[in-house]
């Protein structure tokens, strides 16, 4: 009986470190995500400027292989 009680003792002992440790995860989740959420748009309209700056300030160059056919 006393290994029985001594059992459950350290069962909710366990129980509440682990939900202790499970809600600081959960905290630490939901900042990444708000975090990311943030960042994200700007990231997007970087790599839209960018790419939009690559297609349309193209410079017309011949390839250095073009050989002129006589």
């Amino acid at each position: 009986m006393e290994v029985e009680q001594y059992r459950r003792e350290r069962e909710q002992e366990f129980q509440s470190k682990q939900q202790a440790a499970m809600g600081s995860q959960e905290n630490l989740s939901a900042e990444v995500e708000q975090a990311t959420r943030h960042q994200v748009p700007g990231m997007q309209k970087h790599i839209l400027a960018q790419l939009l700056g690559l297609v349309c300030d193209g410079r017309p160059q011949v390839h250095p292989n073009y050989r002129i056919a006589a």
